[in-house]
């Protein structure tokens, strides 16, 4: 797995790519945006993984969150 700082993989990259079975560290975004690469090679199978994410803002009425 590969965050990224933006809102596509271009953008700078926040610490290095993630794998295996180690959770990787909280991450904030300098923006409103945050790029999330999941790659799997079917090597080995699993029952999944679990994201989960706080959308926070400095404007305190209005955050919007999409996911696709």
């Amino acid at each position: 797995m590969t965050i990224y700082n933006g809102d596509s993989n271009t953008s700078p990259m926040l610490g290095n790519p993630y794998c295996g079975d180690s959770l990787p560290p909280s991450q904030i975004s300098s923006s409103n945006h945050l790029f999330i690469h999941f790659h799997s090679n079917n090597e080995i199978t699993a029952t999944g993984f679990k994201l989960e994410y706080n959308a926070t803002s400095k404007n305190t009425y209005k955050v919007v969150v999409t996911v696709s």
